[in-house]
């Protein structure tokens, strides 16, 4: 779609990568690149996974610029200990 210029994407101003490490084990990371490489340099990207393997860490370097992490627990106590610091 992006060779025939069916779709363009040059003024996308939000990229949303969700499930990004299944994109990268799926064998999508060409097409990913290719799609980036067409986008705005200035666009926020947002990128999820549930893991964090090296190949996805290198991958996203490339992606995304000044990155955020932001790490969801599990645990109730975790989030405890998150609800009392926002408390203080």
């Amino acid at each position: 779609m992006l060779e025939a210029q069916v779709a363009v994407v040059r003024s996308t101003t939000l990229l949303v990568l969700d499930e990004a490490d299944v994109l990268l084990s799926l064998g999508f990371a060409p097409q990913l690149s290719s799609i980036l490489g067409q986008l705005r340099p200035d666009r926020q990207t947002l990128l999820f996974s549930a893991t964090l393997p090296p190949a996805l860490e290198e991958a996203a370097a490339g992606w995304v610029s000044s990155p955020v992490r932001v790490y969801c627990e599990t645990d109730a106590r975790a989030a405890e200990g998150a609800a009392a610091a926002g408390a203080r």
